[in-house]
């Protein structure tokens, strides 16, 4: 019996072993990618850039917990829940987008009172002009007609 094992199964049936030997994880962590200890000189520095170089095509898409490896299955899943829970958004910037989505869902229920009284509505994010390929960079007038 492991009280974390037990949880993660109540919660979800489909959770990997994340309590499984310290090696297995490692391999499942790095999936090709070269290793990088955390060293006393990365220790030490006031700072520690990601780098995003678009020659070399170095850039960092994925999140933080991609690249997160602990030998101890606890402490590693302590701290990618404590980055969870604490690491958030200023409460100015919900409640603008909270307010932002209010309106949305105002207008929506005014176009359609009786067929949408909830007010929902689709979105979507298209990241334009932020990659280094050309053909990413398509007019919103042209994505709107496709």
């Amino acid at each position: 019996e492991h009280p974390i094992r037990n949880e993660l199964e109540r919660q979800d049936q489909s959770a990997p072993d994340v309590l499984g030997s310290a090696q297995d994880r490692m391999q499942q962590n790095l999936l090709g990618r070269d290793l990088c200890i955390y060293d006393e000189e990365m220790q030490e520095a006031p700072v520690i850039h990601f780098m995003c170089y678009h020659k070399m095509r170095v850039r960092l898409l994925v999140h933080f917990y991609a690249f997160l490896y602990f030998e101890s299955a606890l402490q590693d899943l302590w701290t990618k829940r404590f980055i969870r829970d604490h690491l958030r958004y200023k409460d100015e910037m919900q409640c603008a987008a909270a307010r932002a989505v209010h309106f949305i869902r105002e207008r929506a229920r005014a176009r359609d009172p009786k067929g949408n009284p909830d007010g929902l509505f689709d979105s979507l994010h298209i990241r334009r002009g932020d990659f280094q390929y050309k053909r990413t960079r398509v007019d919103a007038d042209v994505l709107y007609k496709e």
